[in-house]
């Protein structure tokens, strides 16, 4: 084995056997030492490489893990008979219900057949709206029920009444079974039933899997730790995690899991990775300032073991215009320096955030690549009635668009009436001649329209929202159908605020409809910048790394802040900045959405940490 590049790395490698948790900071190598481990418990301590499991939370993660013990292997020259195992916790679940119950691929449902089903299910009941987001927020009170509260029975569903939940519960259970079918969250809770309920079978898998280690163990949730100390008979569980990038509250991870690992084994060997082998020392220095805030965590000194000192640019602008010519300017100077687009990324934290800067960067010619989420933010049904008023406004006789705004807000305009009187408004009103309350809404129709066709975009929209009520008609519609209200308003806000960069009504459509294809015009090249959110960005790393519009209410985010969650931003936020191997920018803006904006909380501890103030 070749030489151990720290002292703590080296510790952990030969733990031998017992419980073990192993705190690694970012870029502290944790793939270095489980690899270096499962190849120092075959050599020293004789484990058959068949007797070892290791877990990780993703495919790519497992495969990873795995062709980097080969390599460790092949640079070693050692002969193997058999391999150690790798795999998801789902895939190893999985595995186990697949041994026992017979199940095979063709029994899990895909996200769209789950959809599928619970539409069904929704359909027979005639008290719901059945609609694409409560299909979404239904999924997710099933997901959260099945993994972390079956059995509780204080659980509150987010979207429905308990009662409307349980019956729409039970019918998709019934649905799943009846189509022999598992979704996702079952193969953890019938996995964790079958071991309970069959000591035989738990004894098999107990001998089976002598040696288990767990990769990225601030992820793992409830119910996955209750399996794997069923399994780890013997207690030789080795766990490598980072309490400090527990982000995943809503799958039911959290820091909590970290030190209950203490508590369940307590002769559990502590190792901390405090080295920082990925970021420069300004980077190592800031997110700690930012992440020692944090009370529910484990401390660690951490450090830049790089010679690097790096560059740390936070910076203010007017709006997201000014903000994005200056990212711009910074990737054309890069790209100059000769460090490639794919070497750069942009974080943000909510898609919605994206929408301006992917315009900026498809008008300068600058490709890009979106990782996870890229629907467009005109998808959106709300942004779709805008469009449509408009539209009517420059054409003044346009059916689809007509139809499409008549009864927003409620006017008592029938699709009969546009579809035999005409689809101009003086149709309408000569059809509904002898109805006043129809007639009384359609003149204001008529001259709304007219101020709308008069007006640069930005003050159309605008208009559209508070002058003819629509903000009023969509809080409405949202209460009635279990969509999120401020989600809606976020995102018509960003709406207004990209259409300052274009007040001709005109000439916004015609982007508009342009939008989509321009957008993947510029994404053909294979070097691309690297657009995610904060999410998404764990676990990769760049050597420039940009952060957007760090305000308050983005990030942290107004939800958070509400429901006191403060740690998870902050431990979010910290997570986007050691993505940064050389240069870290963070930038946010005093105006946003038309009104005053302030700097995040989390860059104005940053900015007080470095002048000396505690906070």
């Amino acid at each position: 084995m070749k030489r151990i590049a720290s002292l703590s790395q080296e510790t952990a490698i030969r733990h031998g056997n017992g419980p073990c948790i192993v705190l690694s900071g970012p870029g502290s190598g944790k793939t270095f030492v489980l690899t270096n481990r499962i190849l120092n418990l075959i050599i020293e301590y004789g484990a058959k490489p068949d007797s070892v499991l290791v877990i990780t939370f993703t495919r790519a993660a497992a495969n990873e893990m795995k062709s980097r013990f080969l390599s460790l292997v092949k640079e070693n020259n050692i002969k193997l008979s058999d391999l150690p195992n790798f795999g998801t916790f789902h895939s190893i679940f999985f595995e186990i219900l697949k041994n026992e119950f017979g199940y095979n691929k063709d029994s899990l449902v895909s996200e769209e057949d789950e959809r599928k089903l619970l539409s069904e299910v929704l359909e027979c009941d005639k008290e719901l709206k059945v609609n694409n987001d409560l299909i979404t927020n239904i999924i997710k009170d099933i997901k959260n029920y099945k993994l972390y509260s079956e059995r509780d029975e204080r659980f509150i569903p987010k979207f429905l009444s308990i009662n409307q939940f349980r019956k729409i519960y039970d019918a998709y259970q019934e649905k799943l079974f009846n189509n022999k079918k598992l979704d996702f969250s079952d193969m953890i809770s019938k996995c964790e039933e079958l071991l309970s309920i069959h000591g035989d079978i738990l004894s098999y898998y107990q001998d089976k899997y002598k040696y288990i280690l767990i990769d990225e163990f601030q992820d793992i949730n409830k119910s996955q730790y209750d399996i794997v100390k069923m399994i780890c008979k013997n207690e030789n569980l080795f766990v490598v995690g980072d309490d400090d990038q527990s982000i995943y509250k809503f799958r039911g991870s959290h820091p909590r899991v970290m030190n209950n690992f203490i508590k369940d084994f307590k002769k559990a060997k502590k190792v901390y990775l405090t080295d920082n082998y990925r970021c420069a020392k300004k980077i190592v220095k800031i997110s700690k300032l930012i992440i020692n805030n944090n009370i529910d965590r484990f401390k660690k000194d951490l450090k830049s073991k790089r010679d690097e000192i790096g560059k740390l640019q936070i910076k203010a602008f007017v709006d997201s215009t000014e903000e994005n010519k200056y990212i711009i300017k910074l990737v054309k100077d890069y790209e100059r320096m000769g460090i490639a687009l794919s070497e750069m990324a942009i974080l943000y934290r909510t898609n919605l955030l994206s929408h301006s800067i992917r315009s900026d960067l498809a008008k300068e010619s600058i490709p890009f690549r979106i990782k996870g989420e890229s629907k467009s933010v005109y998808d959106n049904f709300a942004v779709k009635d805008i469009i449509s008023y408009i539209t009517y406004a420059i054409k003044g006789n346009d059916s689809q668009s007509l139809i499409s705004i008549a009864n927003k807000p409620i006017r008592y305009i029938s699709r009969d009436a546009i579809k035999y009187a005409g689809t101009t408004i003086d149709d309408l009103i000569n059809y509904y001649k002898n109805k006043s309350y129809v007639l009384n809404s359609l003149y204001k129709l008529k001259n709304d329209i007219n101020i709308i066709k008069k007006s640069i975009t930005p003050l159309a929209i605008r208009y559209i929202r508070v002058n003819m009520l629509y903000d009023k008609y969509l809080l409405d519609y949202c209460r009635k159908n279990d969509i999120d209200y401020e989600d809606i308003m976020e995102i018509l806000d960003a709406l207004e605020e990209e259409a300052i960069k274009h007040k001709d009504l005109n000439e916004f459509i015609d982007y508009i409809e342009k939008y989509d294809k321009e957008l993947n015009e510029v994404n053909e090249k294979d070097d691309a910048i690297n657009l995610m959110t904060f999410h998404l960005s764990k676990g990769l790393e760049f050597k420039i790394v940009f952060i957007i519009d760090a305000n308050d209410g983005l990030i942290p985010h107004k939800k958070s802040i509400r429901e006191n969650d403060l740690e998870t931003e902050r431990r979010l936020f910290y997570v986007a900045m050691t993505r940064a191997k050389d240069n870290l920018h963070i930038f946010f803006t005093t105006r946003r959405f038309g009104k005053n904006f302030n700097a995040s909380r989390f860059v104005v501890e940053a900015i007080g940490g470095q002048n000396g103030k505690k906070r």
